[in-house]
């Protein structure tokens, strides 16, 4: 049987790259995926593309923005509109990258900060009101990155959103673990996206850090089977292998919960 036969998901960022080899995989494992981006000709491309020689529509397109609350408010109203109920997996997938900072004379570029990060705020906030209102568990899991472990030089702003987003996962986790709403992030090292500049992606690869999309799924199943408990977690997929970073919850966190 497939592993996720009859779950219902919603993938942010999903027009094209981790997000779109995302939706792929949830489908192939038996899901209906919500597939979201800002680009709608992308991303209904993507759609059309899943949904292509099958007897049924398993994949659906809403156009949303991740870093306007309303229209993410909206994405997940369309998301129980479309599966007539609510939703088993969130992915807080869509990101973006700003090269410049700090070689550059004027003020940095801080989409990476709004997409990465706060966009992920948005889309945790509105799983978690989703899953409260149901009362059902979920999981929500967060692409962050490889660089939110070690500092990446060629790309600043956005090593600083992605060391944010592992913050975030951690301290947000232990608010929801008991409401069996589970968080946790995956960090992929270098993979081909829209967003990788070729010769940073030439220099990650040389360093040893390059990974498949396929590896990069593993990380995802990881947090998606019925046994997992993990809340809070961060799993690295570099090269062919997938390494969980078990993070304890620091007993300053733990006494106020």
């Amino acid at each position: 049987m497939p592993l996720y036969d009859g779950r219902k998901a919603l993938v942010t960022g999903a027009a094209s790259g981790i997000g779109k080899h995302l939706a792929y995989h949830l489908v192939e494992q038996g899901a209906r995926v919500l597939c979201s981006d800002i680009n709608e000709t992308a991303g209904n491309a993507a759609v059309a593309e899943l949904n292509r020689g099958r007897p049924a529509e398993v994949a659906y397109f809403v156009k949303a923005d991740v870093t306007n609350w309303l229209e993410m408010v909206e994405l997940f109203r369309r998301a129980v509109s479309i599966f007539e109920g609510n939703l088993d997996f969130v992915f807080a997938n869509a990101g973006t990258a700003a090269l410049g900072f700090p070689d550059q004379a004027g003020p940095p570029n801080f989409t990476p900060i709004m997409v990465n990060l706060v966009g992920v705020m948005y889309t945790i906030q509105v799983a978690v009101n989703h899953f409260r209102e149901f009362k059902t568990p979920g999981r929500i899991v967060v692409t962050a990155s490889q660089s939110s472990l070690h500092p990446f030089s060629g790309e600043p702003v956005y090593t600083a959103s992605k060391f944010g987003v592992l913050g975030l996962v951690r301290a947000t986790a232990p608010r929801t673990v008991r409401e069996k709403i589970l968080i946790n992030a995956v960090g992929p090292g270098s993979t081909t996206t829209a967003l990788m500049p070729p010769d940073i992606e030439a220099l990650m690869n040389a360093s040893g850090l390059k990974v498949s999309k396929e590896t990069i799924m593993k990380a995802f199943d990881l947090f998606l089977t019925p046994e997992c408990k993990y809340s809070g977690q961060f799993a690295e997929a570099v090269g062919d292998n997938v390494s969980l970073y078990k993070f304890p919850i620091p007993s300053f966190i733990k006494n106020k919960l």
